[in-house]
């Protein structure tokens, strides 16, 4: 989809069109899958809005991706290509159609040390975060005192 999305802006249609295409997909595959029948309204409205979303950023992207490719020169750093990723919402893939067009190259090896870096930093956020479950306002709300359960007493 956003293949055909960028495509698109290429030739120039720079509106939402794929939703336009779409009821092809239902007559074509409408008896085979006739849950894509029953939802044809849901999926219209939710391809024309991830169109719309994706356009944003695909705009977005490449004046970043102008502006970064402007100041390293020939090959877009790793760091540059994952802000661009993580921040914007580019694929990295879109990024290597749009290199090979302009000749450009990428260093994707420092795209995939920034992903590490970022894995890491996701992981051992998610670490403390468990490290504290358990603490705060309750701990030792119930020290010293002792319960017994009597629901079957009372059933």
């Amino acid at each position: 989809m956003r293949r055909a999305i960028r495509h698109g802006r290429k030739l120039g249609i720079e509106e939402p069109f794929l939703h336009e295409v779409t009821p092809v997909v239902f007559d074509e595959l409408g008896g085979t899958y006739p849950e894509l029948l029953a939802a044809q309204d849901a999926i219209l409205e939710i391809g024309k809005l991830e169109e719309q979303r994706f356009g944003d950023t695909l705009a977005t992207g490449l004046v970043m991706f102008d502006e970064a490719l402007a100041r390293s020169g020939d090959v877009l750093p790793g760091k540059e290509l994952f802000r661009l990723y993580d921040t914007f919402g580019f694929p990295l893939d879109l990024a290597r159609d749009i290199a090979e067009e302009r000749g450009v190259q990428l260093d994707e090896a420092g795209f995939d040390a920034e992903m590490k870096r970022q894995r890491e930093r996701a992981q051992a956020s998610w670490k403390g975060a468990a490290a504290g479950t358990g603490k705060g306002v309750w701990q030792g709300f119930d020290a010293g005192r002792e319960t017994s359960f009597d629901g079957y007493a009372r059933a």
